[in-house]
């Protein structure tokens, strides 16, 4: 079992191989939490843009 969006490259380079066709879609969702006081980090607005490039490419059929 695992995460569609963290094992997709796996599945498509043979690493990993689906045993059943079957998909489930869960409700649940990841956060990310970090202090207030880093809300302003560049590092920090790069990680988050990242993150959500890649939810979205992630929850595509």
């Amino acid at each position: 079992m695992g995460v569609g969006c963290l094992v997709a490259d796996d599945l498509a380079a043979g690493r990993l191989a689906r045993p059943m066709s079957f998909i489930y879609r869960s409700r649940w969702t990841f956060n990310l939490i970090y202090p207030s006081a880093r809300a302003a980090d560049p590092r920090l607005a790069a990680l988050c843009a990242f993150l959500r490039a890649e939810s979205e490419v992630g929850s595509r059929p």
